[in-house]
């Protein structure tokens, strides 16, 4: 049996956030198979974490949101 502890879905997305420039829905589901990032978002601010979403858009028009830490 593994003695590796496994990393939580909260875990994954902090840890992201922390080495990238924030984390948007299609990473979490592409990088964690996370369905509901909003939902790991709310608990991470839970946990005291300061997290802001702002607003982006791509070339087509579309608009996606960005979780990003803030300091």
């Amino acid at each position: 049996m593994s003695t590796k502890k496994r990393r939580t879905q909260n875990q994954a997305v902090l840890e992201y956030m922390q080495t990238h420039d924030g984390i948007t829905s299609w990473e979490a589901f592409e990088n964690f198979s996370i369905i509901s990032l909003p939902r790991r978002i709310k608990d991470l601010k839970e946990r005291g974490h300061s997290i802001e979403m702002t607003w982006q858009r791509r070339p087509n028009g579309e608009k996606f949101g960005l979780y990003r830490l803030v300091d």
